[in-house]
């Protein structure tokens, strides 16, 4: 599977990158720091999944990015991702998963799948 990642962390952007290319298998053909990039390596790369931290820095923030990636590329699954446990942008999550179907996760609950998938040998990112 091939994945974007987008956020405007670069050590967060690396160290997903370290887990889902060395320990799930999967190829992150793609990363960007803001949604302008985002767009560009998207269409250049036409990735599976995109990964979106909802807190991006710039004119367009996550959830805006989300809706524009799924206008222009419907196909494409779509994993948006927040340090924040959800309450903070808990309005802007329901409309996200309601909107576009999409599942809104925390850093600390995809950390804790991924955890969970090493102990069972189940490297899957679930949508």
């Amino acid at each position: 599977m091939n994945i974007v990642l987008v956020d405007d962390h670069p050590v967060v952007r690396k160290g997903l990158k370290s887990i889902l290319e060395e320990d799930a298998g999967f190829t992150v053909c793609g990363e960007a720091e803001d949604a302008n990039t985002a767009i560009k390596i998207i269409s250049e790369t036409e990735p599976e999944l995109v990964i979106v931290d909802i807190e991006l820095k710039g004119n367009i923030d996550g959830i805006e990015l989300v809706g524009a990636i799924k206008v222009r590329f419907p196909r494409i699954k779509m994993l948006v991702m927040s340090m924040d446990d959800g309450t903070l942008y808990a309005e802007k999550s329901i409309k996200v998963t309601l909107l576009w179907k999409i599942e809104f996760i925390s850093a600390v609950q995809f950390q804790i799948r991924l955890l969970q998938n090493i102990f069972t040998d189940h490297m899957t990112i679930r949508r």
